[in-house]
């Protein structure tokens, strides 16, 4: 069985009545969750929806994308709901150690999948530049969703340990080591891109130089370039945000398993993983600003449906 020392000692504090810190905390992640669950899982619906149903948009990239946006879409589907349904139970003094169990165990394996994923956006926007032609052979769409289904039972088998018992401090040097080096991967891939990037860059304008008049050969590879910049500095740009947003989470668990629960290491994780679910509504988002293919399909949509709606 897990550990349920954090779970009894939330049931002790309940007995801190309101207005109590650990009831204002409380109701702080009830309202954000609430609002950001319905922003997550519309949002993200709406990503899948577009990308699964625009046919110049069913490539591995964009797979790749849907599959990030689906971990996104199960967080505020599911988890997020989870996390009020515990935290109204504790305000209303029904607490339940099972339930929180539950919620934990779903919580951990969706985050550890979406994280994972974030790691899949960076492995093939660096695969899409390496391999050049041999890319679209390598990486298809069948492969992409397979690596990404591979992602689940992985998770699965890290919270089943926590499930069967394992000790808090053990727990927590694997989800360290596997953060480490998930998050290692993903700088040295984003670094390479960059440099990658700057290369192709730079022979692309050493090629125009050479000429006084750059051929339209030239001029498409250049736009195909800057094309590639533009969606690979969107997928940096959310790469990086989750990961700003997971560190707070993880060095709250670090603490956890050092120091065990207390009331301020008990709050510092509600808040932490608060605001990482909010990951889950923002990434949609950045989608639709930074993704010219989405957002004209979304902006298409708007248009059609939007004057429907109003009128009925």
């Amino acid at each position: 069985m897990p550990n349920f020392s954090r779970c009894f000692f939330m049931t002790l504090d309940q007995d801190n009545l309101p207005p109590s810190k650990t009831f204002h905390i409380d109701m702080i992640v009830i309202i954000i969750s609430s609002v950001f669950s319905v922003i997550a899982t519309t949002s993200n619906a709406i990503v899948i929806a577009i990308i699964c149903s625009t046919p110049s948009l069913r490539t591995p990239s964009y797979a790749v994308l849907c599959c990030l946006a689906l971990s996104d879409l199960l967080v505020g589907l599911i988890v997020q709901p989870l996390v009020i349904i515990v935290k109204v139970g504790a305000i209303f003094g029904s607490f339940s150690c099972r339930f929180w169990t539950l919620k934990e165990a779903i919580s951990w394996t969706l985050s550890g999948v979406s994280f994972l994923a974030v790691v899949l956006v960076s492995v093939e926007r660096f695969l899409a530049l390496y391999l050049h032609l041999k890319y679209v052979q390598l990486v298809t769409i069948r492969r992409a969703c397979l690596t990404y289904i591979s992602f689940y039972p992985l998770s699965i088998f890290a919270v089943s340990l926590w499930l069967a018992g394992v000790d808090e401090k053990k727990m927590g040097i694997l989800v360290a080591v596997m953060t480490t080096v998930s998050l290692s991967v993903i700088m040295v891939i984003q670094y390479k891109i960059y440099r990658l990037v700057r290369r192709h860059q730079r022979q692309i304008q050493q090629q125009v130089d050479a000429v006084s008049q750059a051929s339209n050969a030239q001029k498409t590879q250049r736009l195909d370039i800057n094309k590639y910049k533009k969606s690979t500095s969107t997928i940096m740009f959310v790469v990086l945000l989750s990961v700003l947003l997971y560190m707070p989470c993880i060095c709250t668990k670090a603490v956890l398993s050092i120091k065990g629960f207390t009331e301020d290491v008990n709050h510092a994780y509600d808040i932490t993983w608060c605001f990482l679910y909010i990951n889950s509504s923002i990434n949609p988002c950045i989608y639709c600003l930074r993704m010219k293919e989405i957002k004209q399909v979304f902006l298409r949509h708007v248009r059609k449906y939007l004057p429907c709606l109003i009128c009925s």
